[in-house]
């Protein structure tokens, strides 16, 4: 249930960020690089509030070792996909700017 409700608050956190930033949208590619930068900041901010908050739930409850290893483990396999996730919709920002700029230069 706790963790539930960190979550609920997190994804609150996240929605209300990236609602700010759909204002502030710029069709430029470093722009855009910059807006896709600053949301995975946010995302990685809530990744690490989520880690130390079951961290500390973890610590507070009488939980086997077992159980608790599995949780952590579960962390970190959340935390890589999520880094791959991001590694990958960086490079796929990047072949479209690129595709772009060779169709505008095949147009010159």
């Amino acid at each position: 249930m706790r963790r539930f409700i960190i979550l609920m608050v997190a994804a609150f956190c996240l929605c209300g960020a990236l609602t700010g930033q759909a204002k502030t949208q710029v069709d430029s590619p470093s722009g855009q690089r910059k807006q896709l930068k600053a949301r995975q900041k946010v995302e990685r901010a809530s990744w690490k509030l989520q880690e130390k908050n079951l961290k500390r739930s973890l610590k507070q409850q009488r939980v086997s070792k077992a159980m608790r290893l599995e949780q952590v483990h579960q962390l970190q396999r959340d935390r890589r996909a999520m880094l791959t996730r991001q590694k990958d919709e960086r490079q796929q920002l990047k072949d479209q700017q690129r595709v772009l700029r060779d169709s505008q230069k095949a147009y010159r």
